[in-house]
């Protein structure tokens, strides 16, 4: 059956209204990793209800449920569409804060630039951003995994402050 709501068009696929990749589209991975969630979510389909009059509270990976008529909340308007619970990330409404299904929290966007200080004294259990012992990190590269680990820079840059000393090369490096 065509789903309720689909905008045929030459981008998308006729029975289900799944886009597809067109030439020179830019992030083609996003098309086709949603086009993947939803051939996901109807294949052996299976519905666990059909007369919600809301979206679940505890909403489970890949549930399915045809909304009932008259709906409220995130539902309304929805009525007797298929809903499935498969976003690839979640969305804190109240704080914007991202986080994935499993609660693994997305890369903290910076919103100026930073700058982590690293100390032959310093600590990798500590933040980095203090030059002083109790602040600063011990090992470059634990500076760095930080930087490329764990940050959105969103244009933003990234100093790392060496303190005057000298640094021992990383397990298992070549010297000249």
């Amino acid at each position: 059956r065509k789903q309720k709501g689909a905008i045929m068009s030459a981008e998308t696929t006729e029975l289900l209204g799944l886009p597809y990749i067109v030439p020179n589209q830019a992030q083609k991975h996003v098309t086709h990793n949603e086009v993947i969630r939803t051939l996901d979510a109807l294949v052996r389909f299976a519905v666990k209800s059909r007369d919600l009059a809301a979206p679940p509270a505890d909403p489970a990976l890949g549930r399915r449920h045809i909304v009932a008529d008259g709906v409220t909340g995130a539902w309304t308007g929805k009525d007797g569409q298929v809903a499935a619970w498969k976003h690839a990330i979640v969305i804190d409404p109240a704080t914007a804060r991202v986080a994935f299904p499993a609660g693994t929290p997305c890369r903290e966007p910076l919103t100026a630039s930073r700058t982590y200080c690293v100390r032959t004294d310093g600590d990798d259990a500590n933040d980095g951003l203090v030059n002083d012992a109790g602040g600063a990190f011990l090992t470059i590269q634990h500076a760095l995994d930080v930087i490329y680990g764990t940050l959105d820079l969103a244009g933003f840059n990234v100093t790392i402050q060496l303190a005057a000393a000298t640094y021992a090369a990383p397990k298992g490096s070549a010297r000249p």
